[in-house]
């Protein structure tokens, strides 16, 4: 399907009481908003999502199967070949936590994240972005969705010729240009400050989200000095009679043209991604078997071309060599003369190997770090674990692969830092994402980086501790 006139990006939006579809279009330096397309949500749908508080405790299966999108990506004119969804299916929180110095802590953020959500993140894909927070704490603005509903999405965009889903997000925290923005979703409600160039939110999660927010004593203050915006997708009793609030009702086509609005500003105009909030990116499907023959005969002719090629450069390069060999026979004087460049080009290469003696020493002493470090790779990769490639940059190393289990990426990072110690490497693990190819959204590629660090003596760690496997994203 040859890319739509004018489209850019198409983003395809369910607020649980509105679904429509958001067109974007590049103009100079930045988005703007080129249509919204509404689709209507049957009534007897969108009085059931308002009525049913949240099981955060149902581990049953609850898939939306895209029949939405499916009719939204129908309309005329036809869509973008990049499409994002943004769904209130999507789990979102605001989760701080104790910040322990400068470790690692996105275990904690996620256990808070899973805690809030209700979305366990050993079977969701997760990510967050980190929000300015009092000193001692971290602040985290997270979201979380299963697998399941991850691949289904992608299998109904990519049903259609041209589209594919490039990533998943949740509607809340888009801007709107107030200073105070309140926003109360189903089992979620956001605070958002903007002031003097700074934002700061704050988030309620749980059944009744929006009447703690309401009882909030920042929230009454902002209220009464500043008044609020408020974005909803839903009748809102406790705060209809409130004065001091303009609303943004995402069921208007006034609102949803505000809410694209804000869209439009959060998207990266040179990376064709959103910015400023938490999304998640979904990888590219795995090739089906007839794509996969076509290609692997295509790249198999092109090889035989290159090597008959190859081959006759060799057969002229031989002769030219040869050529070149018969030249360089010179008489005995031009071969004296030689023979004393060479001496004196020894005579200083000794001259200068004396000189800089401590910094030989160096590069000899990390030559057999790098050595100690293959070995570890070697020992510590276990039958889930397949390297892709080790790479230096500078005199640290990244090492990237797959793991065929969710906890052998970050298994394979606890081993390494462990053995690597005695050796003077620190291994952390930067990178996980799931490449949603079976049921459990696996397998899963991973970047560990080792960096050389002061030789420390190994500490079994306690074999009654686990680690949570961490998912997704750059979150990078």
């Amino acid at each position: 399907m040859p890319l739509p006139s004018g489209v850019s990006l198409t983003v395809l939006v369910d607020t649980g009481s509105a679904r429509f579809r958001v067109d974007l279009k590049r103009r100079q330096s930045a988005y703007a908003v080129l249509r919204i397309i509404s689709e209507e949500v049957p009534e007897n749908q969108a009085n059931e999502e308002e009525e049913t508080e949240p099981d955060y405790f149902d581990l049953s299966e609850d898939v939306d199967k895209g029949g939405w999108i499916t009719a939204l990506l129908d309309h005329r004119p036809a869509p973008a070949k990049d499409v994002f969804v943004f769904s209130v299916r999507v789990g979102a929180a605001v989760a701080e936590v104790p910040s322990f110095g400068g470790g690692d802590q996105s275990e904690t953020i996620a256990m808070e994240i899973e805690a809030l959500t209700g979305q366990s993140t050993e079977e969701s894909q997760w990510t967050w972005k980190r929000l300015s927070a009092p000193d001692g704490f971290l602040k985290a603005w997270g979201i979380a969705a299963p697998f399941s509903q991850l691949i289904a999405w992608r299998e109904v965009i990519g049903g259609r010729r041209g589209c594919r889903l490039m990533g998943v997000g949740h509607p809340a925290g888009l801007p709107t240009g107030a200073e105070q923005q309140i926003e109360l979703w189903e089992g979620l409600a956001m605070h958002v400050q903007n002031a003097r160039g700074k934002k700061n939110i704050r988030g309620w999660s749980g059944v009744g989200a929006e009447r703690v927010a309401l009882a909030d004593p920042e929230v009454q203050t902002s209220l009464s000095k500043y008044g609020l915006l408020a974005v909803t997708d839903r009748n809102m009793p406790e705060w209809s009679d409130l004065e001091g609030i303009e609303w943004i009702r995402l069921d208007s086509a006034d609102g949803q043209q505000r809410w694209a609005e804000g869209l439009a500003t959060v998207m990266d105009f040179q990376a064709r991604r959103p910015g400023l909030i938490p999304w998640l990116s979904i990888p590219k499907p795995e090739m089906s078997t007839r794509a996969l023959v076509t290609r692997t005969v295509a790249v198999t002719a092109a090889v035989l071309v290159l090597t008959i090629a190859y081959h006759l450069f060799l057969l002229g390069r031989k002769d030219s060599l040869e050529e070149q060999v018969a030249s360089l026979r010179t008489p005995i004087d031009e071969h004296r003369e030689r023979q004393e460049e060479i001496r004196k080009l020894n005579q200083e290469l000794r001259t200068l190997r004396s000189r800089p003696e401590k910094a030989v020493f160096n590069i000899e002493a990390h030559e057999d770090r790098l050595q100690s470090l293959l070995s570890n790779l070697a020992d510590a990769a276990g039958g889930n674990i397949l390297l892709r490639s080790i790479k230096p940059e500078g005199f640290d190393v990244h090492v990237s692969g797959v793991a065929t289990t969710p906890q052998g990426a970050a298994a394979y990072a606890m081993e390494l830092d462990f053995f690597g110690g005695a050796s003077g490497w620190r291994a952390s693990l930067v990178e996980r994402e799931a490449l949603l190819v079976r049921p459990d959204g696996g397998p899963w590629t991973f970047l560990i980086e080792l960096t050389p660090s002061p030789v420390r003596t190994p500490v079994q760690p306690d074999s009654g501790s686990a680690k949570k496997v961490i998912a997704g994203g750059s979150g990078q």
